[in-house]
């Protein structure tokens, strides 16, 4: 109807709103994320990264991207990937082995990731010279 169509229109014109974090904050939040990326084995959900800093999950969402100009799902993963480029070149681990030592639930699924953000797959980059 018109009026959702209004409705739609209207709330995509609103300014956002900005973050105006107190320093306080801002430390919780980078000790969050260093202690996510610590323990990135862990499978870890927005809730409970949310739960860590006492945030509904959609609060804790806007305002991580806002800081750290990244979704902590994608820097999670990113993390991960870093950490399976190093087990890669300086370990004799199979794709396999270093999808579940960086916390994949799915070698796929990493194969996937590392190719999107890496640019090659997991076991071309390991033969890489």
């Amino acid at each position: 109807s018109a009026e959702n169509i209004f409705a739609i229109i209207a709330r995509s014109t609103v300014l956002a709103e900005p973050i105006v974090l107190n320093p306080e904050q801002r430390e919780q939040f980078l000790r969050v994320r260093t202690f996510i990326h610590a323990n990135s084995m862990h499978d870890w959900s927005v809730e409970e990264m949310a739960d860590l800093v006492n945030l509904s999950k959609s609060r804790f969402f806007y305002m991580y991207k806002k800081i750290f100009d990244i979704s902590p799902s994608l820097d999670l993963c990113r993390i991960r990937i870093q950490k399976a480029q190093s087990l890669l070149k300086n370990e004799n681990l199979s794709v396999d082995e270093t999808a579940e030592r960086c916390g994949f639930n799915s070698p796929y699924h990493f194969i996937r990731q590392f190719k999107k953000i890496v640019g090659v797959s997991p076991g071309k980059y390991k033969n890489k010279p």
